[in-house]
């Protein structure tokens, strides 16, 4: 499946030239020409990057950015604005507003292709650090809640007034198996979470 590519520019001189470059690459590639536009059609469309121009009739760049950064649903999608201007402040307004990275024209080629290879692998990335959080809290949860109970009946069989030596040795060894699967258990989850952070400031110095 090809990647997705969202440009939202009013400009359709600058539409052409993204379409040019791009089409010399494996990106699907959808238009918008305001942010109203934009925003209408990320209701059906994922795009994994949105190219989006700063300054546009109705919605500016920045607030069509704040609104997607709203969205759940596109909550990993990358956001690149590009702008004639190159003053630090509007740069600084984008990153403030949610955006990934702040572009200035005139753009140049291979820049700009590097910078989406590698922010659409960061969504990548992001989208499967995200999944294997949610299957080891599944996981987690699908593990611990009969080990609990597990962990309870032992321990009032345990009790049992009625039981000979080797059958509470039998329910110690068992209520010790129980804790070494309980242990790796948490100690999984904390090397994935760690990973995950390793993984988060490798991405971040991208």
């Amino acid at each position: 499946m090809n990647n997705k590519i969202l440009v939202i520019d009013d400009e359709m001189i600058n539409i052409h030239l993204y379409q040019d470059i791009l089409s010399q690459t494996f990106y699907e590639m959808e238009t918008a020409l305001n942010g109203e536009e934009a925003l209408e059609k990320l209701k059906r469309f994922s795009p994994d990057l949105i190219l989006m121009d700063v300054m546009m009739p109705g919605m500016t760049g920045y607030e069509v950015c704040q609104e997607i950064r709203n969205m759940p649903k596109h909550q990993f999608t990358k956001i690149i604005m590009i702008s004639a201007c190159t003053d630090l402040e509007e740069r600084l307004q984008g990153y403030q507003a949610g955006a990934d990275d702040y572009m200035t024209k005139p753009i140049e080629k291979e820049e700009f292709l590097a910078k989406i290879n590698v922010f659409i692998k960061l969504k990548k990335a992001e989208e499967l650090d995200q999944l294997k959080s949610d299957l080891l809290t599944l996981f987690s949860h699908e593990t611990k809640t009969p080990l609990n109970a597990i962990f309870g009946f032992s321990g009032l069989l345990r009790e049992s007034p009625n039981l000979s030596d080797s059958e509470k040795q039998y329910i110690d060894n068992m209520i010790k198996a129980g804790n070494h699967l309980l242990t790796f258990v948490d100690k999984t989850i904390l090397l994935c979470e760690l990973k995950k952070i390793i993984n988060l400031k490798r991405h971040c110095n991208l």
